[in-house]
């Protein structure tokens, strides 16, 4: 099943090739009656660029990797991170590798 939705800002989009790609695939459903809504599914890349795509009235098991490449947008990093302020640290490249950064599972 295709879904006619076109990508906005396709230009770096990521190039998922199996669902397993994705950070989360999940389905919505209305909370009184249970009844199907939509697939909502996230990417978030090596670099923390994070996609979100949805796709209304198509359950996840039937969405292609073509729908969920055409699907994903960009979400601003202003949208998700929080502004550097003036008492932010900022770490050096050097000793990032000796942290954990907890990610989504």
């Amino acid at each position: 099943m295709s879904i006619d939705q076109p990508q906005e800002g396709s230009l770096g989009a990521p190039n998922i090739r199996t669902k397993r790609d994705l950070t989360n695939l999940c389905e919505v459903e209305d909370y009184e009656t249970g009844a199907f809504k939509r697939s909502t599914f996230t990417y978030v890349d090596d670099e923390d660029i994070v996609w979100f795509g949805q796709a209304p009235g198509v359950r996840k098991f039937d969405l292609t990797t073509e729908d969920l490449n055409r699907l994903l947008q960009r979400i601003p990093d202003e949208k998700i991170y929080p502004l550097k302020t003036a008492s932010t640290s900022i770490v050096s490249k050097a000793d990032r590798k000796k942290l954990y950064v907890k990610r989504p599972k």
